[in-house]
């Protein structure tokens, strides 16, 4: 058992809600039910960049949390298919990157469903962002939910990884 900002650790988390423009992460400590949240927010990266200059962005910002935090475990959101195909090769090229980074960092990862997530958090897959944002802060213990729908995915997406039993498989 670890102490990370004074408290007991047994497992340190990363939730990622994968996306180009935006990447909502959150690190958590875990220890047996009990979670706190470490860090939590959204990278985001500038639209007049090129697209490889922008992955590059997210995935030096995703290794800075895996050397601060001293990373376990990882989770990211599954690929959501949406009407727009160009927006989705975005988000598949970043969560790719991302994969791609995880890996080679050693960190045993799993690829979580949105309704999974919301079933997690909730209770139940149909759940709207504003109740994932407010389940997942009172989870944590947060003063109020996160305003940004990324960041209160990868809250969410990282109290679920801390679940074991809801988890599928481990992406090989």
């Amino acid at each position: 058992m670890r102490q990370v900002e004074g408290r007991s650790a047994d497992r340190i988390i990363l939730g990622l809600d994968p996306g180009l423009a935006r990447l909502g992460f959150a690190v958590i400590a875990a220890r047996n039910d009990a979670l706190h949240a470490l860090c939590h927010g959204v990278f985001k990266t500038d639209a007049q960049e090129g697209e490889a200059t922008r992955i590059e962005q997210l995935v030096q910002q995703v290794e800075s949390l895996i050397d601060e935090y001293d990373i376990d475990e990882a989770a990211l959101e599954e690929l959501f298919f949406s009407r727009n195909v160009s927006s989705a090769l975005k988000v598949a090229q970043v969560r790719g990157a991302l994969l791609f980074t995880l890996k080679r960092a050693g960190i045993p990862l799993v690829a979580l469903a949105p309704n999974t997530v919301k079933r997690s958090v909730c209770g139940h897959g149909r759940a709207s962002k504003q109740e994932v944002a407010r389940m997942s802060a009172l989870r944590l213990g947060l003063a109020e939910a996160p305003r940004n729908a990324d960041e209160a995915d990868a809250l969410a997406i990282a109290i679920t990884a801390s679940q074991r039993v809801h988890l599928p498989s481990e992406i090989a």
